[in-house]
C-alpha cells in the first residue's frame, strides 16, 4: 500500500495525512500557532523531519508540543 524508505519519510507521510485529513476537521489550530502566529506544529514537525535527523527532529518536535 504504503512505500517508505526510510523511517523519516514515514513521519512526514502520517504528518501530510493528517494536514490532509484530520487537522481541516478539527475546528482549531494548534496552540503555538494561536498565541504566535507562526506555522502550525504539524507543518514544523514536517519542517523538522524533512530537514534533521530523525532523533534531533523528534526532540525539536516534542519541545514545540
Amino acid at each position: 500500500m504504503f512505500k517508505t524508505k526510510s523511517f523519516p519519510e514515514l513521519f512526514v507521510m502520517l504528518i501530510r495525512l493528517y494536514q490532509k485529513y484530520i487537522s481541516p476537521y478539527k475546528g482549531f489550530s494548534c496552540a503555538h500557532r494561536a498565541l504566535s502566529g507562526g506555522v502550525s506544529c504539524s507543518q514544523y514537525a514536517l519542517e523538522q523531519f524533512q530537514t534533521k535527523k530523525p532523533k534531533e527532529a523528534y526532540k525539536a518536535t516534542r519541545m514545540r508540543m
